[in-house]
């Protein structure tokens, strides 16, 4: 993506080749992340960067990208020099302190293991969202079900309370009399 230069609006080497710019987030976000990577979150971008050592760097008064733009910096990521790649690990396991607990010696995984899990977390990030917004139309219908219920024992309500008056006059001896008299008439 930092190669391609019809996204050098949205994301770029910095001059010196030894950063990249996010210019635009929005952006990055809804065109560049869901082609490349697979998702549109940039707050997990920035935590893969962060998982692989890269570091943001803060924006100077000067900042000729813009008080909004996000620049991201490894030691072994420049520009024309893809070599460097395979010197960018992602980071251990930090200790805590006071644990007793011995991070394990385990072989680095391999790249192709390294996306696999990445893809996997992401697809399990991209269902938590969905079903998150499937609980909040599930507990809109929930809340619309309730208020139609409540409605509909109210009306029932009122229509006993319209029964039970209409037996109630027709079984009271004045009304009775004179129905009788008008049926007669």
């Amino acid at each position: 993506m930092l190669e391609d230069t019809s996204y050098a609006n949205v994301v770029s080497w910095t001059p010196k080749g030894d950063a990249f710019v996010v210019k635009d987030m929005n952006e990055f976000s809804t065109t560049i992340l869901p082609r490349t990577f697979k998702h549109s979150n940039f707050a997990s971008f920035v935590r893969q960067l962060n998982k692989y050592d890269f570091h943001k760097i803060k924006n100077s008064d000067d900042d000729p990208f813009g008080e909004h733009s996000w620049t991201f910096k490894h030691p072994h990521f420049r520009a024309n020099r893809k070599e460097n790649l395979e010197k960018i690990k992602r980071k251990g396991p930090v200790a805590r302190k006071g644990s007793n607990h011995r991070v394990s010696d385990s072989p680095p995984l391999s790249s192709a293991t390294v996306e696999m899990l990445q893809a996997t977390i992401e697809r399990m990030e991209r269902t938590q969202e969905e079903m998150a917004l499937h609980i909040r139309h599930l507990e809109t219908n929930y809340r619309n079900v309730l208020n139609e219920m409540v409605d509909f024992q109210r009306n029932q309500a009122r229509q006993d309370g319209l029964l039970q008056n209409l037996i109630q006059y027709c079984l009271t001896p004045e009304a009775g009399a004179t129905s009788a008299g008008q049926l007669a008439s």
